[in-house]
């Protein structure tokens, strides 16, 4: 069998018995009078100073239980013992340390002071199966709303004695109304103190934002999007970018001839003229597939250039399956482009695998799985003129 908390002990209150004439004739520790008269002037009943027990006992009986109603818990705690259904005072009031506790002077928020209405109201408020006029238990308060909460606190915290008696609520300590009120003052200077809309939105500076749109420069455009100008201009910038650097002195001259420089030249033009003749590639169907692969145009806009810019996105194994592929390896860019033009891109680099005595390898990363897929976008532009 479960024996009760005590919390739900004070909440089924009305299951106490009427104290014992003993019992009723202990003086209250603070008050000093006896339990019976204590009962009866906190339910508002008359009292006279010739009243006794023997004539009041019968009132004593009837507001018995209007009387645990207006116990709070924190009094109970305090000025009471509990023996089973049989509660008594105490000779002197014992201290009773509250925890958690409502600190009102610290709360500045709304929550805060939600929260310290919350602890204060538990403890100090008069609450239980009886008591329609407030709440039940610490799950029924919780469901109050914020302005629920603090109502109940503040007709706690303000109610007079006749108040109190219409509304079934139980005294306020003189430290909880205290500390209410300095409480409510602090936050009403806040408000105070605070600025107004009007005035802060006066003090700031007026920012004016004006979003122009520039238009994109045939580097941002596929050839196929570009005005007449554009087309004129990125001719001019790929007739340049091929043009080989000039010396600017004949030593300079004389040195690049005599080094490795003419072997240099000599297998860049065997590129460019392998990817013009063998490939049928032009500067339209490069500078398109880079665009496709989102990567930047180069800065000399030539057809080496443009192909190493795809070879650094496509061409290392291990660089070109990174995480940074959410842009260039997507499944949009495979699934619009046919797959026999992926597959013959791939037999392009075999053949050229095979030409150059690496046939066991694969070139670049298309080895690896996924990578035709992959290349949807690039293949469109590359194949465009085969």
């Amino acid at each position: 069998m479960v024996e009760k908390s005590q919390a739900e002990h004070y909440v089924t209150r009305t299951e106490w018995d009427v104290p014992s004439d003993v019992q009723l004739l202990k003086r209250h520790p603070l008050t000093g009078e006896p339990l019976w008269a204590f009962i009866l002037r906190r339910v508002g009943a008359p009292v006279s100073d010739s009243a006794t027990l023997a004539g009041s006992k019968a009132d004593v009986g009837r507001n018995w239980l209007h009387f645990l109603e207006l116990l709070s818990w924190w009094e109970l705690k305090r000025c009471f013992n509990r023996f089973g259904n049989n509660v008594t005072l105490v000779p002197k009031a014992y201290i009773v340390v509250i925890h958690p506790v409502g600190h009102f002077g610290q709360a500045k928020t709304d929550g805060q002071w939600r929260d310290a209405c919350f602890w204060t109201l538990l403890a100090h408020c008069n609450h239980g199966d009886m008591c329609k006029c407030t709440f039940r238990d610490a799950d029924h308060l919780a469901t109050f709303s914020y302005d629920g909460v603090v109502d109940l606190m503040e007709r706690f915290a303000t109610a007079g004695p006749e108040e109190r008696v219409r509304s079934r609520l139980a005294p306020c300590p003189p430290h909880i109304a205290k500390a209410w009120h300095l409480g409510t003052a602090r936050r009403r200077a806040m408000q105070e103190r605070k600025p107004s809309a009007s005035r802060v939105a006066s003090t700031l500076a007026p920012v004016k934002y004006i979003f122009v749109e520039q238009a994109a420069e045939w580097q941002q455009l596929p050839w196929g999007s570009m005005s007449a100008a554009d087309q004129e201009e990125a001719t001019e910038a790929w007739r340049k970018a091929e043009l080989p650097p000039v010396s600017d002195s004949a030593e300079e001259r004389e040195s690049a001839a005599n080094s490795q420089g003419d072997k240099h030249e000599k297998i860049n033009k065997a590129m460019v003229a392998f990817m013009r003749k063998d490939m049928k590639w032009t500067h339209r169907e490069l500078h398109d597939a880079v665009l496709v692969a989102a990567i930047a145009v180069p800065p000399v806009p030539s057809m080496r250039h443009y192909l190493a810019a795809l070879y650094t996105q496509y061409g290392d194994a291990d660089t070109g399956f990174l995480p940074q592929s959410f842009h260039t390896h997507t499944k949009n860019q495979a699934a619009r482009h046919p797959a026999h033009l992926e597959s013959h891109w791939c037999d392009i680099g075999w053949e050229a695998a095979r030409e150059q005595g690496s046939a066991g390898r694969a070139p670049c990363a298309l080895a690896q799985p996924g990578a035709r897929s992959r290349l949807g976008g690039v293949v469109r532009c590359l194949r465009r003129r085969r």
